[in-house]
């Protein structure tokens, strides 16, 4: 019974193999066709894409903390952060179990091997690597990280309408115009499968700007399939809220609540990334400095943390921790980090394990992380054949433009396996009405609304989970809800005061039950199959 709960209702491999199929045709009725080289590397680019890890952007607005929070992710520091100006280099991490990286440069040429203490020297700027830097296209790093064995991640320079001094000073440097930056990191989010797009705002902050950032084309393909919004540096709330991530969800319910954004974002989550970082590469050290500032009162340590020079060098008369250990605890956790920390020790006390626990729940990192995971991770496969049937579209499109007759027939006929390839496969038929229900565009509500994300994977991909079923249901009560929900839909998708999409979607939900039904019929046979053979077996050992 336990197989029926791995995966949904074909065999996980039947998408992989269909697909295989068509990309390999493809590049077959290509081969040997030297003006449609183009259209062929394409094709093999994104057939390679498929069986590689999801690759997911972290991009966002300059300043954003897209290194801190891909650091917070992995759950260690990989990539350089900081106050200093880094070069706009698009580093892209993947798993290896040899930790290296490999510079990829603009004229096409890609370095050997280089050692991973390497990339801090080739993002940040320097006077002496100025030839070097300017030459760089972007970075691969491998790195032995058991995330990065299910996601790829995309560490982006950010996009900006205004650059500070110090961002033009590098852009001189590198001799980059702001509009190369930013067009490097649309291409680099364009491209990826998923997105995590990350934004800062006071809480003065008017809301206008943001809204018009999300619902703008600077997220491109983005959709509440394939993206994340993510409110960074919730910490710096600290000084008017009591609890600065409840006060970041207040701001993302708002946001979300905006006309047009729920279209582009599956959810908007708020996260303190600094805090979520330190929690995990804290040291018992600096853990044991935290526990002597937790014996100083809340109000006395509140006011020493108000700036950072009061914190390290005044006040906090009470106990005695060196300034350097400060310091150190401060440059890990930021002002707020240290007062969370302090508080948590007084209210539970407990080991280091569980303060470092308890700081990365209270950061939100941890549940976006699973977020991540969930989201992303359980429909990967038919996302990234999503991102690669709309690289193979694009390039179908720009070859026919300046094709002759002969090759643009070729084309058509490559082009039309693809289409028929998504039009067959009811992942994306599902994947359509989870576009339109997040763009308002369907009439249901209520207990239909959670019934239709339900159905369609949005809260578990297996049978039961799809059925609103408690995990190992008897296979007969599956079978019973499946046949009960499909004939319902079947009767929706009939009802006449349905709009169009409305309808349309309820046939897409009618046939995801069929195929649950399905699905569960041939685990029935297959359950009875091997109580069949138990059976035998069992007369066997009798003789």
């Amino acid at each position: 019974m336990s197989q029926r709960t791995a995966g949904w209702p074909r065999a996980s491999g039947a998408l992989d193999v269909r697909a295989d199929e068509v990309f390999r045709g493809a590049l077959e009725g290509l081969a040997g066709q030297p003006r449609l080289s183009g259209l062929a590397d394409a094709v093999y680019a994104a057939h390679e894409q498929l069986g590689e890890p999801m690759r997911v952007a972290i991009a966002g607005r300059i300043k954003a903390g897209k290194s801190t929070m891909t650091n917070a992710m992995l759950g260690e520091v990989l990539v350089p952060t900081g106050r200093e100006e880094l070069t706009f280099n698009v580093n892209r991490l993947r798993f290896g179990q040899e930790r290296s990286l490999a510079v990829h440069y603009k004229d096409g040429r890609v370095s050997e091997p280089r050692s991973l203490h390497e990339l801090e020297a080739l993002t940040r700027r320097r006077e002496e690597h100025q030839e070097l830097l300017a030459g760089i296209e972007h970075i691969e790093v491998f790195y032995p990280n058991e995330l990065l064995r299910s996601f790829n991640l995309i560490d982006t320079p950010g996009v900006e309408s205004f650059f500070g001094q110090d961002s033009q000073n590098t852009l001189e440097f590198l001799n980059l115009s702001p509009d190369d930056v930013n067009a490097r990191s649309e291409r680099e989010s364009r491209d990826a499968d998923a997105l995590l797009w990350l934004f800062t705002r006071s809480l003065a902050t008017s809301d206008e700007a943001l809204v018009s950032e999300f619902t703008g084309p600077t997220l491109g393909n983005a959709s509440p399939v394939n993206t994340i919004g993510v409110l960074t540096q919730v910490d710096r709330y600290w000084k008017d809220e009591e609890d600065p991530l409840q006060a970041g969800e207040r701001v993302c319910e708002r946001l979300y609540g905006e006309p047009g954004v729920a279209r582009h974002l599956y959810r908007l989550q708020p996260v303190c990334g600094k805090i979520g970082l330190g929690a995990q590469t804290l040291t018992g050290h600096e853990a044991k400095t935290l526990r002597s500032l937790a014996c100083v009162s809340d109000d006395a340590l509140r006011g020493a943390l108000e700036t950072t020079r009061r914190f390290t060098e005044g006040g906090l008369r009470e106990v005695d921790v060196p300034a350097e250990d400060r310091r150190a605890v401060l440059d890990r956790l930021d002002q707020y980090g240290v007062l969370l920390a302090c508080r948590i020790l007084r209210e539970m006390g407990g080991d280091d394990a569980e303060l470092k626990r308890e700081l990365l729940r209270r950061s939100g990192v941890g549940e976006l992380r699973e977020l991540v995971i969930a989201h992303f991770g359980r429909r990967a496969l038919l996302i990234k054949l999503m991102t690669a049937l709309r690289r193979v579209r694009r390039a179908t499109f720009q070859q026919r433009r300046q094709a002759n007759e002969q090759d643009r027939a070729l084309i058509d006929e490559i082009a039309a396996r693809f289409e028929a390839l998504e039009e067959r496969e009811h992942g994306f038929a599902e994947l359509g009405v989870l576009r339109q229900f997040y763009a308002g565009n369907l009439r249901f509500k209520g207990d239909d609304a959670s019934e239709l994300l339900r159905v369609v994977g949005e809260f578990g991909a297996t049978l039961e989970e799809r059925l609103g079923l408690e995990r190992g249901a008897p296979l007969a009560a599956v079978i019973e809800r499946a046949e009960q929900r499909a004939g319902r839909w079947r009767t929706r998708s009939n009802d006449f005061g349905l709009d169009r999409k409305s309808l349309r979607a309820a046939r897409v939900l009618a046939r995801s039950y069929d195929r649950i039904l399905h699905r569960a019929r041939q685990l029935q046979g297959a359950e009875r199959e091997l109580e069949e053979h138990a059976r035998k077996l069992a007369q066997l050992r009798e003789l």
